[in-house]
């Protein structure tokens, strides 16, 4: 149970933020010209959210924060100050250092860690305790907390709030993080996506291997064909040799050259698939195992629970000498394969030497013996028709390997499918109540004279038709959010709806939501339903909403103060005044 108490500076870059329960107001008055004209960026409303995001170790928000015209923050501090399961807990970032975060319970004795150490610490605390029946790791941490903390830049970006993650983010991610949050189990789901992705993976290495053939200039289809072709030429040169007929004299000549050939033939093939072969080895020297240091896992355990520091300090040497004999025993074993390959490619050649040489003395005694030229032509001819075809034919059965694993994982596909859709169908109760919630919310916030039947939230399994498809959908819908405004307030809707059932359901995760310009371009009805609507909720429920507003957005027209008006005093409701001069902006700082 995690929420926000605190965002201060020790060198006080800024004024100090504390936060309420309920709803929390961030607003921006203007008073130049140029403010009101809306010509002036940076008097820190959105700059609050990044910094904020930045303490839950956004990579867009340290970027931002390294810029040139943030130097002036290089010798400053800022930290932010939860209160997870009623204890504080500090995220302290020096903007000199953004590559590294401060954390603990003890202000006073706070220990640094890198970026990824303290993604693990902080999923523990925030997300580790969650009650999910499904698949849920600490490298979710920033695809769930950037559900909780939307800028106005992001905001902007969704025009799908279910890919609230990023536009560029796979289906089947952000998919698996909505279930997540909307607690339903990812089980099933998750293996559904794992074997598209495998069945990706094939599909690619079938490309790859097609590409490789068409390297000489023909296409798949040419090439399948001049095997058809070589086939067939090949079927006929054996045939005149098998009808051939020459003098008493020759025929042991005759046969011991058929069967040189057909040796030279058979090691060829073994010496081209055994450079295939030492070619996949010598990739995988490529692969590293990565790197990771023991001491910095023991500090970061240590801060999560120092009871289990010894037990795990042991095990993870016990890993690293296992790990360290794997790496040896995986090199000295692909080293001991190329060196056994490269043998057998060195005893194969000597071979083809040894043969062609004899076939050739053989092929003399023919020319000596006034032998027909045909029958060595044809010999000729058919050795080369064959190693063309055996160097094709590699491609075409490792072709026909990977297509054989593709049906066979469609086939576990479309049981995993099977098993998604009664598991969906069952969740039919849990499914109802979040669109249930949903239609609340639109109700209770939408202009009237719009057409609530337009509004929906539906959660479905539906049948793929492609390979790839991920056989699930969570589609939202509001009246007439084909407008800036409505697209907004689908996003809030959207949001608010999963943040309270969070809430509801009592579930381990941040008490609080953050939303930037939401309110940019909404009609002043529906606006003051939203913000009506979320203080009655703030006030049966224990929660904090932080948005950001400017202050002409909390004004209603004249002509509508007789029907419509605020539940609240929102002045009572402002934790963060700022302004369009300098002395009144977050950072004291024009930019």
């Amino acid at each position: 149970m995690t929420f926000l108490k605190r965002l201060f500076s020790e060198t006080k870059a800024f004024d100090e933020i504390r936060f309420k329960d309920g709803l929390n107001i961030i607003i921006g008055e203007y008073e130049t010209e140029k403010g009101r004209r809306g010509e002036l960026n940076g008097i820190g409303k959105t700059l609050i959210v990044n910094l904020i995001d930045l303490m839950f170790l956004s990579s867009a928000s340290r970027n931002l924060f390294q810029q040139k015209k943030f130097t002036f923050l290089r010798n400053h501090t800022a930290t932010l100050e939860l209160e997870i399961k009623g204890e504080s807990f500090f995220i302290k970032k020096e903007f000199n250092k953004l590559s590294k975060v401060k954390l603990g319970m003890n202000f006073s004795k706070l220990i640094e860690y890198s970026i990824k150490e303290a993604k693990t610490i902080l999923f523990d605390n925030i997300f580790g305790h969650l009650d999910y029946e499904g698949d849920i790791y600490s490298k979710y941490f920033r695809d769930l907390i950037i559900f909780f903390i939307k800028d106005d830049s992001k905001i902007s970006s969704i025009t799908n709030p279910v890919n609230f993650i990023h536009t560029s983010k796979k289906k089947g991610d952000y998919l698996n993080i909505n279930l997540i949050l909307m607690n339903l189990p990812n089980y099933n789901f998750s293996n559904a996506v794992k074997i598209n992705e495998t069945i990706s993976v094939f599909e690619d290495q079938k490309t790859n291997l097609i590409e490789s053939m068409e390297q000489n200039g023909n296409n798949y289809n040419e090439i399948k064909s001049e095997k058809i072709l070589l086939e067939e030429r090949i079927k006929q040169y054996e045939e005149q040799i098998d009808f051939f007929r020459i003098n008493k004299l020759y025929e042991d000549l005759e046969e011991e050259i058929l069967n040189l050939s057909n040796d030279v033939s058979s090691l060829l093939k073994k010496k081209h698939e055994i450079e295939i072969r030492l070619k996949n080895l010598k990739k995988s020297f490529e692969l590293k195992l990565p790197e990771f240091d023991k001491d910095q896992v023991i500090r970061i355990y240590n801060e999560v629970n120092k009871k289990i520091t010894p037990i795990i300090k042991d095990k993870l040497q016990q890993v690293l000498e296992f790990r360290e004999k794997l790496s040896l025993n995986r090199k000295n074993f692909l080293n001991s394969e190329i060196d056994n390959l490269n043998k057998q490619r060195k005893e194969i050649q000597e071979k083809l030497i040894d043969l062609d040489s004899r076939r050739s003395k053989l092929y003399q005694k023919l020319d000596e013996k006034d032998a027909l030229d045909s029958i060595k032509n044809i010999y000729e001819k058919l050795i080369k028709e064959k190693e063309k075809y055996e160097e094709i034919n590699t491609y075409f059965k490792k072709i026909d390997s990977v297509e054989l694993k593709i049906t066979e994982e469609k086939v576990n596909k479309s049981k995993s499918e099977k098993i998604l859709k009664k598991e969906i169908s069952d969740l039919k109760q849990e499914r109802e109540k979040i669109s249930s919630t949903f239609l609340n919310i639109v109700k209770k916030t939408i202009n009237l004279q719009e057409k609530i039947t337009e509004a929906f939230l539906n959660i479905e399994f539906f049948e793929a038709t492609r390979s790839n498809e991920i056989p699930l959908k969570i589609e939202v819908q509001v009246p007439r959010e084909d407008s800036l405004g409505k697209t907004r307030y689908k996003l809030f809707v959207y949001d608010f709806t999963i943040f309270i059932r969070n809430i509801i359901e009592n579930r381990y995760v941040p008490k609080f939501i953050i939303h930037d310009g939401i309110f940019t371009e909404m009609d002043t009805l529906t606006k003051v339903n939203v913000l009506n609507y979320i203080f009655q909720e703030s006030k049966v429920r224990n929660f904090q909403y932080i948005t950001t507003l400017k202050s002409n957005d909390l004004l209603i027209e004249e002509k509508m103060k007789d029907e419509l008006g605020y539940n609240f005093l929102p002045d009572d409701y402002v934790i963060c005044r700022l302004g369009d001069i300098q002395e009144k902006m977050f950072f004291k700082n024009e930019f």
